[in-house]
């Protein structure tokens, strides 16, 4: 019997709703306006009220209030709302037994979680969401150490019951003008202060502290590390480690309620992943790079680029034998690293950096490129080895060889053993205008690649390719036909791959960090390594996690788990292209998460300036 991979499905025992009411009262917020008037105001209002456990809200003109029973509970919340804009157009109301789904007592439960002193993980509910905070999650200014940005993680439950747990970024007053903002302004936003717990509140008439809205800088984006198992302290300030203190709180909170899990799959396909190593890949681009022309173009000709470019070349010569030239302009007749500077250099003046149709060049950035990197060990000892910018370099240097000679050769087609024609097809936005390119890959990996015209394909076959994709374009990320007719569709999911948490705390938390042997990986991380594949609800599913031979300590973003459509009458054809997922070239030693065709696909159109 398979272990069981878990998703972040969530499952729950039946509610007691005799023992929920018996605990609590629900009140439903409204405004007979379009929206509340204060926005968040209002719903952080209520939070001031000291019998107030949560609020819940999601969008629209209501939200709900849990409150500790109290016969005066109606008259207390009144109060609270009072004094906002929009007072007269509210209505309170005890929700009923028949209005409340089991999602929103499930969501008002979880909102109500409070900081527990000692721990390292604090939470509030403000704006009616659940947010986490972690002490290590605060930016500080290097000036004077001012609090600048807080992050957070939100811990919410979806319409279809999936636990979702996404990066919110607070950002203090001090950086308002790194922030774009339109007609609204600021001031204009929900202003929280810096709680004791160091978590955020909303801020009160009395408060003299720095202000904070839920607002990231232009441009930029948090991250919170997806998990981490180094040691207990890494772990709980990880993404995985605060959902499971989450979960493990709320079980413990309301056992006489409910309890929260998440969703087994035990029928499912593994995929035995190939052993992808830093030795067999630089032996593929020995190999590979042998016989063509190689240059290394200075674009930017100074002292230090000329510096830069003689250090690349002894490397590459160092690592892969290639015997490379540095020159001033780009060579038609080779293969080409070309050096310029990053974007924000070029910011006002021409842009060196753009694409070639019929040459092969891949750019590099003086400034983000790494040639080596350096690692310090614990017995003091340092090593100095190639950077792995170097070589997922040369993977797409390789990659753009194969799309001038239309030909895969990073991969060896006729394994495949397809009989017929592959067409991998993309939709592409440009201008306000939605285009359309499929990369058809005949049984010896020769391909053309094409836009989608009625030339193509057949008037009715054209047509359903265009219906597919504006079914739901924001979630179908690509689809797959073969010359018979049977189509597959590659649509994102909600759900995200959810190792065996609890266990790893639990180890973590008994000092246990060798947790990454064989036989720990089967048990604790099935869920997150290699390429699975199931079946649930009549639907297909697969991931592509990380490599089980290559798994690290941390794991810095989610697996998400894509839903296999089969369109109309047609045969499922995904399960023979798993081994697509199966290469090193694409993501520098990590699987690709589709088929790696899309890739070629990306790039093709990429190089037409779409």
């Amino acid at each position: 019997m398979n272990t069981p991979i878990k998703t972040n499905q969530i499952f729950y025992n039946k509610i007691n709703r005799d023992k929920f009411y018996e605990k609590y009262d629900v009140f439903a917020v409204n405004t007979t306006e379009k929206y509340f008037r204060t926005g968040a105001y209002i719903i952080d209002a209520p939070v001031l009220e000291k019998n107030v456990c949560a609020v819940q809200f999601e969008k629209g003109s209501k939200f709900y209030v849990m409150m500790h029973k109290n016969s005066n509970n109606k008259r207390l919340l009144h109060k609270a709302v009072s004094d906002v804009e929009g007072a007269e157009f509210i209505t309170i109301n005890r929700a009923d037994d028949c209005e409340l789904e089991d999602r929103t007592i499930l969501q008002l439960l979880l909102n109500s979680l409070g900081s527990v002193e000692n721990s390292e993980i604090n939470f509030n509910n403000i704006t009616g969401h659940l947010y986490c905070f972690h002490k290590d999650w605060i930016i500080h200014s290097k000036k004077d150490n001012a609090v600048l940005q807080i992050k957070s993680l939100e811990i919410g439950i979806s319409p279809d019951y999936r636990l979702q747990f996404n990066v919110r970024t607070f950002t203090s007053e001090l950086l308002k003008s790194k922030i774009k903002f339109g007609k609204k302004k600021f001031k204009d936003y929900p202003q929280y202060v810096i709680s004791a717990h160091k978590t955020l509140r909303c801020r009160l008439k009395t408060d003299t502290g720095m202000s904070f809205i839920l607002r990231q800088k232009d441009g930029k984006k948090s991250t919170i590390q997806f998990m981490n198992v180094i040691n207990f302290d890494a772990f709980e300030k990880s993404k995985m480690g605060v959902v499971s203190s989450v979960i493990l709180r709320f079980n413990e909170k309301f056992s006489d309620i409910t309890k929260i899990d998440f969703q087994d799959i035990t029928d499912y396909i593994s995929h035995d992943c190939m052993k992808h190593d830093k030795d067999a890949d630089k032996d593929f681009i020995k190999e590979k790079l042998q016989s063509p022309k190689f240059y290394i173009v200075d674009k930017i000709n100074d002292n230090d680029s000329t510096e830069f470019c003689t250090n690349l070349k002894e490397l590459l010569f160092k690592e892969y034998q290639i015997q490379a030239e540095i020159r001033k302009r780009i060579a038609k007749n080779g293969m080409n690293l070309c050096l310029i500077h990053n974007a924000d250099y070029y910011i006002g003046q021409e842009d060196p950096h753009k694409q070639y149709s019929d040459t092969i060049v891949q750019h590099i950035t003086f400034e983000d490129f790494e040639i080596t990197k350096t690692t310090k060990h614990k017995n003091g000892t340092v090593t100095i080895e190639m950077h792995d910018d170097v070589a997922q370099a040369m993977h797409e240097l390789m990659i753009k060889a194969d799309l001038l000679n239309n030909k895969i050769t990073l991969f060896n087609w006729s394994d495949m053993e397809f009989n017929c024609k592959i067409s991998f097809g993309i939709r592409v936005e440009k201008n306000n205008k939605i285009h359309y390119f499929f990369m058809t890959v005949k049984p010896d990996g020769a391909f053309e690649i094409s836009k989608l015209e009625l030339t193509f394909f057949e008037e009715a076959e054209y047509n359903e390719c265009i219906e597919i994709f504006e079914d739901n374009p924001e979630v179908i990320k690509g689809i797959i036909r073969d010359e018979y007719g049977n189509i597959n569709i590659i649509k994102d999911t909600h759900l995200v791959a959810i190792p065996e948490i609890f266990k790893i705390r639990k180890e973590l938390e008994n000092g246990n960090t060798a947790i990454r042997n064989k036989e720990k990986r089967n048990e604790l991380f099935p869920s997150v390594i290699d390429i699975k594949q199931f079946n649930h609800n009549n639907s297909v599913y697969y991931f592509a996690g990380v490599l089980q031979n290559n798994m690290k300590y941390n794991i810095s973003t989610a697996v998400n788990i894509r839903e296999i459509g089969i369109y109309g009458d047609s045969t499922e054809l995904f399960s023979k292209l798993l081994s697509l997922m199966d290469i090193s070239f694409v993501s520098n030693g990590k699987l690709t998460v589709i088929p790696f065709p899309f890739k070629y696909l990306r790039e093709y159109v990429k190089k037409l300036g779409y």
